[in-house]
């Protein structure tokens, strides 16, 4: 049967763009105290308070000229099979050297930690300003009614944290 009567087009809606959502995170200026003088250790950590995956956007601190050499700083968590896993994030400008992997934009799991490790050549580890740096999700560009897309968000936009032990 042919039908010629006139027929409605469904309306075109534009879609919701979904992007991934970017935090701020800021490490306050701290000071703290080396807990060995003999090898690294850690002087100081901060929970990011994280529930899913995310990754941090490099390079760190957005090429911000950091001149301390007291401590590096490392993020770590621990996956569901117990593994822990460490990545390094500042070097201290090579003032000391540490066995952990360099981070180079690889997920970082849920309940992650950020570490300050002491240089063991400094009793006192201090960082001379505040350190910002941005993280992301892993939430893949499309729209709201794709099959592919984790939304998921990271609350609240702007994080401050206060590392100690």
């Amino acid at each position: 049967m042919i039908n010629n009567a006139f027929q409605e087009q469904y309306e075109a809606v534009p879609a919701r763009v979904v992007r991934p959502v970017y935090t701020t995170v800021t490490i306050a200026a701290f000071t703290l105290s080396s807990p060995s003088e003999e090898t690294s250790g850690i002087a100081g950590t901060a929970a990011l308070g994280n529930t899913e995956n995310f990754s941090i956007a490099l390079p760190f601190q957005q090429n911000v000229d950091n001149p301390d050499t007291s401590y590096v700083i490392c993020v770590r968590y621990t996956d569901a099979n117990g593994i822990t896993y460490r990545y390094l994030l500042f070097d201290g400008n090579d003032a000391f050297s540490t066995t952990f992997a360099e981070y180079t934009g690889q997920t970082i799991g849920p309940n992650a930690v950020i570490e300050i490790w002491a240089n063991p050549a400094n009793l006192t580890v201090m960082a001379s300003d505040d350190i910002v740096f941005y993280i992301n999700t892993l939430t893949r560009y499309g729209n709201q009614n794709s099959s592919f897309c984790a939304c998921y968000y990271i609350s609240p936009n702007d994080v401050t944290l206060i590392p100690s032990l």
